[in-house]
């Protein structure tokens, strides 16, 4: 399930103020999570999803007219259109949508990583590139103190404050600490949690915001405080191999980076980023996400 459909995501969701309901269950195909569109009253729309049975077209548009029947009952008289925004695995888009009686008002690419992970970081090291295992090998050697934190109510406010200023300085947003509650309120033992990852040296600390949903752990902010340290010594890389080992030992299989942009050239912002995603040697995963737009 994508990380942007399921009810913690809804939950974090409506505390930043939006609009924003799980239309369905999870035991229905026909389900998902929208929001309206802040500045396009009665307007919604159904990030990565709904739910449906997208492989076999006959059966997924009649899901989707029961989505949208759903949907009207509660927006009532203010509903004037659905946006839905699935997403695809671009080697089965196009088979995918043979057959489907709609039209896509435009299609999106998307990438992500995924690492595969253990709780042996001798194991997990040898799966980077030589030149991440070195560079993380000299990190440690340091004797950096790691953290692997819980976060609750105590704590959370002052890390999501580091995160959230670290962002404003970069040039992204990090939601406030009222979104990282929400995801808290939303945890279910034993399956979902919210973690994160913490290498310190010195007077410089790296910090990684990790969501865990059963065998797959999401990397959601990271943010970086004091000195920049010596050229070799890499705490962005360490906190991450801190994050897979914690996610592993909480029951994760696969670490997803959340995003991976392959065409560097017509994207130069990304281009230091996704070159140090790629040193994981992960699987890049790439996807379609067609929009389909329903009149109310």
């Amino acid at each position: 399930m994508p990380l942007a459909q399921t009810r913690a995501w809804a939950q974090a969701t409506r505390a930043l103020g939006a609009r924003c309901i799980w239309v369905g269950s999870l035991e229905d195909q026909a389900s998902g999570m929208v929001y309206e569109l802040p500045h396009e009253p009665g307007v919604f729309q159904c990030q990565n999803g709904p739910l449906l049975h997208w492989d076999d077209p006959g059966r997924a548009v009649k899901e989707l007219a029961q989505f949208a029947r759903a949907l009207s009952v509660f927006a009532g008289s203010s509903f004037r259109e659905l946006r839905i925004r699935p997403r695809l695995l671009q080697t089965e888009w196009s088979t995918r949508m043979k057959g489907f009686p709609l039209d896509a008002a435009r299609v999106e690419f998307a990438s992500t990583t995924q690492v595969s992970i253990c709780a042996s970081a001798h194991e997990l090291m040898a799966r980077f590139s030589p030149r991440l295992r070195r560079s993380v090998m000299k990190t440690f050697a340091q004797e950096p103190e790691t953290d692997w934190i819980v976060v609750d109510r105590d704590n959370g406010p002052d890390l999501a404050e580091s995160a959230r200023l670290f962002g404003k300085r970069k040039g992204f947003f990090v939601p406030p600490w009222e979104w990282f509650g929400a995801l808290i309120e939303a945890q279910q033992e034993g399956v979902t949690f919210l973690r994160v990852a913490q290498v310190r040296v010195g007077l410089s600390t790296a910090r990684a915001w990790i969501w865990i949903d059963r065998s797959s752990a999401y990397y959601l902010y990271g943010d970086y405080s004091g000195p920049r340290l010596k050229s070799g010594i890499n705490l962005g890389a360490a906190v991450q191999v801190v994050a897979m080992l914690g996610a592993a030992s909480e029951g994760a299989t696969r670490y997803d980076f959340n995003g991976f942009v392959r065409d560097t050239a017509a994207n130069p912002d990304y281009a230091g980023v996704s070159a140090f995603k790629a040193q994981f040697l992960g699987e890049i995963i790439d996807y379609a996400v067609p929009e389909f737009v329903i009149q109310g």
